[in-house]
């Protein structure tokens, strides 16, 4: 006998009791799946199987706990994990299956990300789209995505004049406005069309 299952003392759960060295929870969802029974002795290799189980089933619960708090890209989840202790394995493992699930969907995240950006302060496609790609947002992803929003002009003039609105207060030349809208991630034709009125309400 290397281990012995034992009910835990809070009696919501229960452990894996080896003879020495750290012991490992098993909650009562996994104790059920595995058909496992209170008193039941394991040896070394039953031991190690159940532990990497649970680790698995701990780095999934934790993935899915931070994606309750927020969005995550694959990259910014894939970290924190890590961060947590869990092996690149686990990590991966587990983000699999959460995307498998719809739990973790880049492009709800792309659209959150945006939608939360420009509620602070109007920015351009090209700006979006770096802030995007740093975040680890798939390349086709961001494009489909941004494509969508700014397909409409109208819409992309808004940002522009709203910005230019606030820029105009410290930046009175036109060229230099002009520099600092592109700073944003604007295009030079779509500044000149909402600074010259083409685009109409």
């Amino acid at each position: 006998m290397y281990a012995t299952i034992k009910r835990g003392a809070s009696s919501d759960g229960y452990f894996a009791v080896p003879l020495e060295g750290s012991s490992f929870f098993i909650p009562p969802s996994l104790f059920f799946e595995w058909h496992l029974h209170e008193g039941q002795e394991l040896d070394e290799e039953q031991f190690l199987h159940y532990q990497a189980l649970q680790r698995q089933w701990a780095c999934y619960e934790k993935g899915l706990s931070l994606l309750a708090m927020r969005e995550h890209t694959r990259q910014e989840l894939r970290f924190k994990l890590i961060q947590k202790g869990f092996s690149s394995e686990q990590a991966s493992s587990a983000i699999d299956r959460l995307v498998a699930e719809g739990a973790l969907d880049e492009r709800r995240y792309a659209r959150a990300f945006i939608d939360s950006r420009l509620r602070k302060a109007p920015e351009g496609r090209s700006l979006l789209a770096r802030r995007l790609q740093d975040k680890g947002v798939p390349r086709q992803i961001v494009d489909e995505i941004l494509s969508e929003i700014f397909s409409d002009e109208t819409f992309e003039a808004e940002l522009i004049l709203r910005a230019a609105a606030k820029l105009s207060r410290r930046y009175a030349d036109a060229d230099r406005l002009t520099i600092e809208l592109r700073k944003k991630g604007f295009s030079p034709t779509a500044i000149r069309r909402a600074l010259s009125n083409e685009v109409c309400d």
